[in-house]
């Protein structure tokens, strides 16, 4: 039995099922480029999401930007909620936590497991009226 690493200039083994070790060294390559890439587009694509969340936070005015401007800088929202529901929207907020006169919450979460989530609560006349930004770390 030829060990790849031993083998020279393609040569067939057993091994090998009868592929040439050239193309075991390409298959070897492209595992080992998808290996590097995944998590480079990962962090690329958590790092752009991030930036456009707290340019939305920035960028909303309280008691003048509306749900619209929001949408336009953050896009659309992971969640939506009532004004009654917490960061996590299984659990609702208590009686302290809650903002008066929210009727509409939007959330943005960052994907799993990054524990970020903004949220922005217009009052009944969709203008915003409290924003949130919530990092456990």
């Amino acid at each position: 039995m030829c060990v790849t690493s031993l083998c020279t200039r393609g040569a067939l083994d057993t091994w090998s099922r009868g592929r040439s070790t050239a193309a075991l060294g390409a298959v070897i390559k492209f595992i080992a480029l998808i290996a590097v890439a995944a998590p480079v587009l990962v962090a690329a694509y958590v790092l752009w999401l991030g930036s456009r969340y707290d340019n939305a936070y920035e960028a909303a005015s309280l008691g003048l930007a509306t749900e619209a401007n929001v949408r336009d800088v953050a896009g659309d929202p992971s969640y939506i909620t009532d004004g009654t529901r917490w960061v996590e929207p299984a659990y609702a907020k208590t009686a302290d936590e809650l903002v008066p006169g929210c009727v509409k919450e939007l959330w943005y979460a960052m994907p799993w497991p990054l524990p970020h989530r903004t949220s922005f609560c217009f009052d009944r006349n969709g203008v915003l009226i409290h924003k949130y930004n919530w990092v456990s770390w």
